[in-house]
């Protein structure tokens, strides 16, 4: 089983809709960065956020799931040809599928998630993904046709279910 906290994350990416699993909030409600996070301000939303909500949906999250040792070994971990950014938790996730695992996500367990940091620097690029980060996506959505032979396919939750 694959359990995950529902995400709070800022909005870097200029949409401010949420998303199954993914709350978006502006960038300086609890800061956008480990250096002005504002950890009791979220703190006390959280504890507020759990209290209103009590919900599970079947869905994976890559920056806050949690696995057993022994699962992710029998998986064999994120696959590196996806190193270092983009497709891999799609690929975990599939491989997962296949082998039955079930995913739950709850709105008991909150994670804060900053946003893409290391990957898309989005603030030295006007608020664009680095060039970096684009052509890694495109070459991981040629390694993951390659491997896979088509792209996936998703559910209502907007969890990968199987390949088109």
């Amino acid at each position: 089983m694959w359990v995950n906290s529902h995400r709070i994350e800022p909005n870097m990416f200029g949409n401010s809709v949420d998303r199954p699993g993914t709350v978006i909030v502006g960038k300086d409600i609890f800061g956008a960065y480990h250096n002005n996070f504002q950890i009791d301000e979220f703190e006390e939303w959280a504890q507020k956020f759990i209290q209103m909500n009590d919900f599970q949906i079947p869905k994976g999250e890559g920056v806050s799931g949690l696995i057993r040792k022994k699962d992710w070994d029998e998986i064999g971990g994120n696959d590196p040809i996806f190193a270092p950014t983009s497709w891999d938790d799609m690929d975990l996730f599939l491989r997962m599928l296949q082998k039955d695992f079930k995913f739950v996500l709850t709105s008991k367990s909150l994670v804060w998630h900053f946003g893409a940091r290391g990957s898309h620097r989005l603030e030295e690029n006007n608020n664009q993904s680095s060039e970096r980060q684009m052509k890694a996506e495109r070459n991981n959505q040629i390694k993951w046709i390659s491997k896979w032979g088509s792209l996936p396919s998703f559910d209502e939750y907007e969890m990968i279910k199987g390949l088109q």
